[in-house]
This record gives C-alpha cells, structure tokens and sequence, in this order.
C-alpha cells in the first residue's frame, strides 16, 4: 500500500488526468480526476445492530410454575361456638408440585368476641395477636374460594388434613361473613382419612387410629416434621409433604 511521507497509508488509487478551470471571480480551480487502481481495500464495518434490552421479570432459566392442580390448606379457629376460622392458609401448586400460589391470613374476630384459652394454647394466636395482625376476613375469604374454584374447575383436588372439620369451619365462617361460598368434605382430599390403613397406627386399646399430621409425615419420611406445628401455614407445608411423598409411595 503507498503511504505519504509521514508513514500513513495513502488511498492508492492513481490521478489520470487535471482539469484547470477559471471561476466567475477570477479564480483558477483545479480539478482531479483520478480511478481505482485495483489495489485491495479493506471492506466497510457493517453497522451493528443496537442490543437487545434486557429482559425484565424473573432470571435466565427460572423455572416458572404451570397451571393449578392442586390446593392444600389449614385453618386455625377461636374455639368457639360456632367456630370461627381466626388464621387461613393455602398452597396452591401445580403438576410437577410448584408453588402456583400461596395465601396465610389472620382474620380478625367480631366485636367482643374472643379466643378460648384452650385453643390459645394449641395454637398460640391471643386476642391481642389478632387486634394488632387480624385483618378483614372478607377479601381473605374471597381470595381461598377464588383458588379453590380455579383448581375444581380443573378437576383438581382441595387436599387437607382432617378435611372434614377444616372444610366445615371455612365453611361457616365464610356464611358467618355473609359470604355465598361453600367447601364440603365431599369435595375435598383428606389425607389423615385415606392415610389411616396405611399407617397402621392403634390406639392403646388396640384399634385403628387416624394418623395425625405429624404422625402421617413421619411415617412417609422417616423422621418428624421440622415445623412449628399448629401454625396453619406450617401445617399446610407438612400436609403437602405428605401428600405428594403419598402419591409417590402408590398410596393415592
């Protein structure tokens, strides 16, 4: 490649011909005309594109969950009568048993009610517990029927441990609300009831007995339950422990 005198490249292509021309003011202007020589150049960088932004939203290869198959919840009541439900919880999970959704409440109590001691004792929530965390228990209730419905309409199961009197105190307390909601045992999946033979677990006396939910989950693990017990969010991830070690086993 020809270069000028200081070393850097020159354009190497070659003057042909000057053309001297005079202007309107009296100037001469001069005029080169020159072509390619042939001589090899380097080829024009092509534009780049701009990039891409950045992808909002959860990171590269997350896994996100499908839709609902399944429901697992607890309540924790006032012990009154009628019962109350005074803390709620759900976990909502998909086919390949992920997190779909997940709700844990304390819902408040009426005016002048308040909380048996006993049941205080079981669970731990006080009267004053739930005057400084209870919350409306309207949307809460809402919310747990909203799921239920979109995990029946699948044909989903509603799972809970000693189903029967868990389904009858959301039940009664969602009419206590003024709430058209309705959750019937018939309706759901329980795993103390379909666990019992299972188990294998008697009664001083000898008779079946049904497993409770920390019974049911040592029996399928192994070991007990890390989890503070009674708590109905705790309660909920023992009984969907068990529930999915349960259909791994063959058991449902």
């Amino acid at each position: 490649m020809a270069t000028a005198e200081d070393g850097a490249p020159r354009d190497a292509r070659a003057v042909v011909g000057l053309d001297l021309a005079v202007a309107a003011d009296g100037r001469v202007v001069a005029r080169v005309r020159v072509v390619d020589d042939g001589a090899p150049r380097a080829a024009k960088r092509p534009r780049r594109a701009p990039a891409a932004p950045a992808a909002s939203g959860a990171a590269s290869g997350a896994a996100s969950a499908g839709n609902p198959a399944y429901l697992v919840f607890d309540v924790e009541t006032d012990g009154g009568s009628p019962t109350l439900v005074i803390q709620l919880a759900f976990i909502v999970f998909d086919d390949k048993h992920r997190e779909v959704a997940r709700g844990d409440e304390l819902l408040r109590l009426p005016a002048g009610r308040t909380i048996n001691p006993f049941s205080i004792g079981v669970h731990g929530i006080t009267d004053q517990k739930l005057r400084d965390k209870g919350g409306d228990p309207v949307p809460a209730l809402d919310a747990f029927f909203e799921w239920v419905g979109k995990v029946r309409a699948v044909d989903g199961r509603v799972v809970a441990h000693n189903a029967a009197g868990d389904a009858k105190h959301v039940t009664h307390t969602a009419a206590h609300y003024g709430l058209a909601h309705e959750l019937l045992v018939v309706d759901c999946f329980c795993t103390m009831r379909c666990a019992t033979r299972r188990c294998g677990l008697v009664t001083p006396k000898g008779r079946l007995k049904p497993p409770k939910n920390a019974e049911l989950y040592e029996v399928l693990h192994g070991h007990a339950p890390n989890a503070r017990l009674h708590d109905a969010l705790e309660d909920v991830r023992v009984t969907a422990a068990s529930y999915q070690a349960g259909r791994r086993a063959g058991w449902w």
